[in-house]
């Protein structure tokens, strides 16, 4: 596997006029061409979307059908919750299905 990140490889202080005057021939839309996934790596300070270059990269990978994925920070105490849902959940489905059949009984 192979990864291109922008941010690394382009020039981010210099003139790159010429690398991105046709934007469809860019290095990122060349690198982008030849993937089938892309990451987009979101921060907490602005949207990414709201630099027209991010914008028209996100763009080029839906018009080229390449599954998107989307980085986001992990979720806080994940594994905890969903341990406290299993159990909520089994719990009640116990005491759902005594509750039946205590029904059931008294109904026979």
């Amino acid at each position: 596997r192979h990864a291109y990140c922008c941010m690394l490889s382009n020039p981010q202080n210099l003139d790159i006029s010429d690398l991105i005057s046709s934007p469809r021939d860019s290095p990122f839309a060349k690198a982008l061409e030849q993937s089938s996934h892309m990451l987009v790596v979101p921060n907490s300070k602005c949207s990414i979307y709201s630099r027209i270059w991010c914008a028209y990269e996100a763009y080029l990978a839906y018009d080229q059908n390449m599954i998107i994925f989307t980085a986001s920070a992990p979720v806080p105490n994940l594994t905890r919750n969903v341990l406290l849902v299993i159990l909520t959940e089994s719990i009640f489905a116990v005491a759902c299905g005594f509750w039946s059949h205590q029904f059931e009984v008294a109904t026979w």
